[in-house]
């Protein structure tokens, strides 16, 4: 009986995987129907004859043309960065949760912008052309400015004149895929170009003038590792250290190894690591959002992680690639300075390339300056 059992089971495990093939199929046959510059009706035949099946399994697995597109639209919003959106929303300050969240909107939209203008499109002639989905994604979404008129409001930000319901309809409006389709495509903006556009119109509109983004550095949580790998996949000196490191996903590599994401307005837009030894402190595998470089993010990441080093040590290192130009360059603005040869010799000695190593001139308030005590740094790693 219990070779009946294993078979069962593994009988409807091939079946589960076969069913989520076929659907997988059917939404990327829909999925590339949207992306052709077709006039065609899509109809539910043609997706079934390109996906390979009948129009009988279509329905079989979504119920509906309705609940095809609606499984589409949950899909879509998935691959174009929901985690990001949610993230924004779970922000404690309000303010950070609107910055943040038309952040995460405007990159949703503009990463399939033809998606989107083709789905709006249909709606706009036929709802039923698309199975209802786009207004119970619009639905969706005013709830969710809604939530944030409320926040703002509970939070004394909205000022004198506008009240819940105005400031709805503010958001409503500047937080739409219209809008944001006419600063991309329009203008040429950027998505993050765009953003600040939006983010700015919204915060004078309701809150008046709006402040400068806040830089915060908040510890690295499992929420941030997919972010995080995208960026260090990007470039070719974070890439490397990507290799093997299961702990990506982890709160926390170690005692002595402590990871940070800096959060400019709400959104994460850098990583870096100190790696802790006695009375040292190393800056290690700094990496800023690709979409945010050159624009001072870096700077603000660096200084934000020498503050916290040296709340641990005096003395804070940093190697850097030779031909690195960029970030060396950076690091000697921000107070960095190379340590003499017999050190550097000293502290490639062993590694598998050489580095060139940096310390950090600054005098801590109440402390020593680290340029004057006796170096004591071993290479961690």
């Amino acid at each position: 009986m219990e070779r009946f059992g294993m078979a069962r089971s593994y009988t409807q495990t091939m079946r589960a995987e076969s069913a989520e093939r076929t659907r997988r199929a059917v939404l990327e046959a829909l999925d590339k129907r949207l992306r052709s510059k077709r006039t065609q009706a899509i109809s539910v035949d043609l997706i079934a004859q390109d996906a390979g099946i009948v129009r009988s399994t279509v329905y079989a697995i979504f119920g509906s043309r309705a609940g095809l597109f609606d499984a589409y639209a949950d899909d879509l919003w998935m691959r174009s960065g929901l985690t990001r959106l949610s993230e924004a929303v779970k922000a404690e300050d309000a303010l950070v949760h609107l910055r943040g969240g038309i952040v995460a909107g405007t990159r949703m939209f503009a990463a399939n912008l033809p998606v989107f203008r083709r789905l709006y499109a249909m709606d706009a002639l036929d709802p039923d052309s698309v199975g209802g989905a786009v207004r119970r994604m619009e639905q969706d979404r005013l709830e969710g400015m809604r939530h944030l008129a409320r926040r703002l409001g509970e939070s004394g930000l909205l000022r004198p004149g506008v009240d819940v319901e105005h400031a709805t309809n503010v958001l409503w409006t500047l937080c739409s895929f219209q809008a944001i389709d006419l600063e991309v495509s329009g203008r040429g903006l950027t998505a993050d170009d765009a953003a600040t556009v939006l983010a700015s119109a919204a915060e004078r509109a309701l809150c008046g003038v709006p402040a400068a983004d806040p830089a915060v550095l908040v510890p690295f949580g499992p929420g941030f590792a997919a972010t995080v790998r995208q960026w260090a996949e990007e470039s070719p000196y974070s890439r490397p250290w990507l290799v093997g490191d299961e702990g990506l996903g982890a709160a926390q590599v170690g005692e002595d190894v402590l990871r940070y994401v800096l959060l400019v307005g709400g959104v994460a837009c850098g990583y870096g690591e100190l790696w802790t030894d006695e009375d040292e402190v190393e800056l290690a595998h700094l990496v800023v959002d690709p979409q945010r470089r050159r624009r001072g993010v870096g700077r603000q990441l660096v200084t934000a992680l020498t503050a916290v080093a040296y709340d641990s040590s005096p003395h804070v290192f940093i190697r850097v690639e030779p031909d690195n130009t960029a970030a060396l360059g950076l690091y000697r603005k921000v107070g960095f300075e190379d340590v003499p040869q017999d050190e550097q010799d000293s502290f490639n000695a062993g590694q598998p390339r050489e580095y060139v190593w940096l310390r950090h001139r600054a005098v801590r308030p109440g402390g020593q300056n680290p340029t004057e005590v006796a170096s004591t740094h071993r290479p961690l790693g």
